[in-house]
């Protein structure tokens, strides 16, 4: 098993990189945004056991984020803020946060509330999609259907596990871009529609699949279930 991870969002640079080189030092992979848009491709690219959160972002809401985190992640969310309001708190934590801290705080206290965290939830189920009979695996980069494995390049398997943990959800070429890529494209629609198509190839999806990756009339893309499987 890897050395837990953790994702840091701070859009202050030098309190960034203060809590990466001190947690680092702890033992820990570290990786920092200083975007939620950069927050969201690395959680894509590289699934964190831990996410330390600030709240209020350049370009959104790290309430907003965390509530979008939780449809795909269990990993714990710390807030490190300085809104330290009861309501602010409570908010936090109805958004799906595990804990909150008001800055300033120590880095021993934080790095003490980090572990807190994994003992409490042993970090070892965190970055799994499961939609039976796919499994996506973004730990191990892995990707099994009806129990075969399918061999996907990094952006592929990133999003298919995008589709999937937001099944139901129609996105432009530009949003998934902007969702794996972590940045605004210039011209999004070809890089999206090659890799759709050799997701669609690599899984072999049919009109007898499980599953289908659609493109809407609306011009969006869609992933759905289509059909259930026994067991599923």
């Amino acid at each position: 098993m890897h050395s837990a991870r953790i994702l840091i969002v701070e859009d202050e640079t030098d309190v960034l990189s203060l809590n990466m080189e001190y947690l680092r030092g702890q033992g820990y992979e570290v990786f920092g945004a200083e975007t939620i848009a950069q927050a969201r491709a690395l959680f894509w690219e590289y699934p964190p056991d831990l996410i330390l959160l600030d709240v209020q972002m350049p370009d959104g809401s790290g309430f907003d984020f965390c509530a979008e985190l939780r449809k795909t992640s269990t990993a714990p969310v710390i807030f490190l803020t300085s809104m330290g309001l009861d309501e602010n708190i409570v908010h936090g934590i109805t958004q799906g946060g595990d804990d909150y801290m008001v800055k300033p705080y120590s880095l021993e206290v934080l790095s003490a509330r980090v572990m807190a965290q994994f003992r409490r939830n042993n970090f070892a189920n965190s970055g799994k999609i499961e939609i039976s009979p796919l499994t996506i695996d973004l730990q191990r980069g892995r990707v099994l259907l009806r129990g075969e494995e399918i061999h996907l390049s990094q952006k592929e398997l990133q999003l298919l596990a995008y589709l999937a943990s937001n099944a139901g959800r129609e996105f432009s070429a530009e949003e998934l871009y902007r969702a794996i890529w972590g940045e605004d494209p210039v011209s999004s629609s070809g890089v999206i529609k090659t890799h759709i198509s050799n997701l669609r190839k690599k899984m072999e999806l049919d009109e007898t699949s499980p599953f289908e990756i659609n493109f809407t009339p609306n011009k969006k893309y869609i992933f759905l279930k289509v059909r259930f499987e026994a067991g599923g």
